[in-house]
């Protein structure tokens, strides 16, 4: 199959069903994770997330502890229509056990509370929960110009949206700032306890004499969670402010374009690396010569700064620094640290820095992008409506700067998946042509069997998906990087869902979700190609040996059996990169172990195996091959 990008793009939910609600258990913090389209929604702003501002530090203009129903119009557009906000007395309320009590600072005496979670019901059943809460009487900021919105919240996301909108004309038009919608939420499923916003509402409330704040809650049919907010103030920016939101960095190519950061990098592919950070000004004024530098720590050092530039107020810029050489980057784990800095005396210095996000390991042979951690799993849906859910194909994106042979790709696959389901894995070159193509070279297949699942993070466990060059036979993929640099790895299921492990972000330059690289593709015939924005667990296996970084080496090319199906003799072909001890093992479906062999040490090159099945029931069983305490599993069929 061929891939495709400029197709139509639609809005699709991560995470399965089932886990949707459980009850009040916090345990499925980070499971349902984001997936994204190209938004065609009207421009919406993200908040400022940040930690708490001193009252000292700001004229605290306006503020309500929400202890009031009287300060407050609660609309309800819910069906069925008693669900709205209220003012709830008890912190305990909140519904999940890692977030209660609501850590607000006047939580005790109330606080504004829609639960969505307590209605019950169940997904898409027609009661909708759709609920305003509008300050009761305008606010006067006139005579000041610069003013952010500050307030307490806490939360659970499941598919549903939460908006904080505020009017600077009495409610005749409002601007919207998003928290979570249900296509995503920034972070994890559950906020932090109390989260803050600080919120830049100058171009929209300053100086006027009539402003509103709404808060407004939708669960989008879904069976929920809830919001509580709490401790909303309305404070003059101090002039001085500057805010660093994120960092991130990039490999840079020789013609000077910046791509996608690595989780790990070997050094074949290994290229000059400029970092970039997102720096927000909060302050009332524009600062001038704003520089970030950047701090590498760990298997190499160095401090990069970059060219000062002006940082309008209320404006978010992207500052550079760099780059850092390749040449002599040793083997190890580095770490990086952005802070920015001007020529004014910044009111609240401890945002100005980010640190631990996109740390990065240089290896012999191993090339990622995620960081390690399951997170989660990707859950398929049904897109063709037919009632059945559909297979899919999922695409990772690998930059080549240098030849290499590729000789696996590893992935993790969730135990949502089912023992015995055999899926297809492929190359795609820079021009979206199969390597193998199934005519002059099989689709390469593997058999998942029970050892094969992650059943969550810290037990992660990476599967070995072999390549062999289809023109000479040998184990691995020769890469040309001469036909262009990008080259695409897919895992995929013909007939069944399949589920793979997903593990942090997949950003890309600038945050551009879109170029991340990162997609899928429903196998139904819709010809659609969605993208999401956490990254899949699917790692390659280059061809360089092992110098004890932590990395995982294929030491096998396991073949399928010929003649398959059979009924009495068949031949498994297998190869080793080099000699290893060795063992041979059949299955039945349930596990129960039908032939064990120790073949002993083996020395490197083809070998073969023969099994004799005569004695054995028709039905499908599964064969491993165990060189060195490393697994590879096929499927035959026993006739």
């Amino acid at each position: 199959m061929k891939r495709f990008y400029t197709v139509v793009l639609a809005t699709l939910f991560v995470g399965g069903f089932a886990v949707a609600q459980n009850g009040k258990s916090p345990v499925l913090q980070n499971s349902m994770l984001k997936d994204s389209r190209f938004d065609d929604r009207p421009s919406r702003t993200k908040p400022l997330n940040t930690s708490a501002i001193n009252s000292t530090e700001k004229a605290v203009i306006w503020s309500n502890t929400c202890s009031n129903a009287g300060d407050w119009v609660f609309t309800n557009n819910s069906l069925p229509a008693p669900t709205n906000w209220f003012i709830e007395p008890d912190p305990n309320a909140i519904p999940v056990g890692a977030l209660s009590p609501f850590g607000s600072a006047s939580a005790s005496d109330g606080f504004l509370f829609i639960n969505s979670d307590a209605i019950g019901g169940s997904d898409l059943d027609g009661t909708p929960n759709e609920v305003f809460a509008t300050t009761a009487t305008p606010i006067d900021l006139t005579g000041y110009p610069a003013v952010a919105l500050k307030f307490s919240h806490n939360y659970r996301w499941w598919q549903d949206t939460r908006e904080v909108r505020v009017s600077g004309d009495n409610g005749a038009t409002w601007t919207n700032f998003y928290m979570t919608d249900a296509a995503g939420y920034p972070g994890d499923q559950n906020s932090l306890n109390p989260q803050i916003e600080v919120i830049d509402i100058s171009a929209i409330a300053g100086d006027s004499s009539q402003v509103l704040v709404q808060f407004y809650y939708f669960d989008n049919d879904y069976w929920g969670w809830y919001w509580a907010v709490d401790d909303v103030s309305i404070e003059e920016l101090e002039d001085n402010d500057l805010t660093m939101l994120d960092g991130f960095w990039a490999n840079t190519t020789g013609a000077g374009t910046p791509y996608i950061p690595y989780s790990k990098m070997p050094q074949s592919q290994l290229n000059d690396i400029n970092f970039y950070g997102l720096v927000k000004n909060s302050g009332a004024v524009d600062q001038p010569n704003a520089v970030m530098t950047t701090i590498v720590s760990g298997a190499g050092s160095g401090s990069y700064s970059g060219v000062g530039m002006t940082v309008n107020q209320g404006s978010i810029d992207t500052l550079t620094s760099g780059p850092m050489y390749s040449s002599g980057m040793a083997n190890g784990n580095y770490m990086v640290t952005w802070t920015v800095t001007s020529d004014s005396t910044d009111v609240n210095p401890a945002d100005n820095t980010v640190d631990s996000i996109w740390d990065f390991e240089v290896t012999n042979s191993l090339y990622a992008r995620d960081p390690g951690v399951y997170d989660g799993t990707y859950s398929p849906r049904d897109f063709d409506s037919d009632g059945l859910t559909d297979p899919v194909e999922f695409f990772l994106d690998y930059q080549f700067y240098n030849p290499d042979t590729i000789m696996s790709l590893s992935a993790v696959f969730p135990i949502d998946n089912t023992v015995g389901q055999e899926l297809l894995y492929n190359i795609y070159d820079p021009s979206g042509v199969a390597v193998y193509d199934g005519v002059s070279a099989p689709v390469p297949t593997y058999t998942l069997t029970a050892a094969d699942l992650t059943a969550g993070a810290g037990s992660e466990v990476w599967v070995d998906l072999p390549f062999i060059d289809p023109m000479t036979g040998t184990p691995g993929f020769p890469i040309d990087p001469a036909l262009g640099e990008v080259w695409t790895f897919s895992i995929s299921n013909e007939f069944d869902t399949l589920y793979v492990g997903v593990s942090g972000e997949a950003l890309a330059d600038g945050g551009v979700w879109t170029t991340a690289g990162v997609s899928w593709y429903p196998l139904d015939g819709s010809n659609q190609n969605y993208y999401t924005t956490n990254c899949f667990m699917m790692r390659l296996n280059l061809a360089a040996s092992s110098t004890g970084v932590s990395e995982t080496e294929l030491d096998a090319v396991l073949g399928q059996n010929r003649p398959n199906p059979f009924n009495d003799n068949t031949i498994i072909p297998f190869t080793l990169r080099k000699s290893g001890n060795v063992a041979f093992m059949v299955t039945d479906v349930t596990g129960k172990v039908i032939e064990n062999r120790n073949l002993g040490v083996l020395g490197a090159g083809s070998q073969t195996i023969e099994f004799n099945g005569s004695e054995l029931a028709s039905g499908i069983y599964y064969y491993t091959l165990n060189v060195d305490g490393k697994r590879s599993t096929k499927k035959f069929v026993v006739e």
